[in-house]
């Protein structure tokens, strides 16, 4: 069961990192399980939706494939200043 959920965050941080070097900025993140919702936390989010929402619907699909359901909910906090993600400044 915990190589299953390791396996599971993996996949999950390999498409979230993949959408921010398509953007070219740096994000943070919370999944929460309960009602299938990723949080992320950025200074820019508007990159992260792109042009009539092209880019946000291209990683939701891919998000729906490694959570293996058919909707996904990503919200967006804008935030100022230094992300710190596993003990990094980006």
């Amino acid at each position: 069961m915990t190589d299953f959920i390791y396996d599971f965050y993996e996949k999950l941080e390999k498409v979230i990192s993949k959408w921010s070097k398509e953007v070219g900025r740096p994000v943070a993140y919370r999944f929460n399980s309960e009602n299938e919702e990723i949080t992320l936390y950025t200074r820019c989010p508007g990159i992260f939706i792109g042009y009539a929402g092209e880019v946000i619907n291209k990683y939701k699909e891919e998000l729906c494939e490694v959570l293996c359901t058919e909707n996904v909910s990503v919200k967006f906090v804008e935030i100022d200043g230094v992300i710190a993600y596993k003990g990094v400044k980006i």
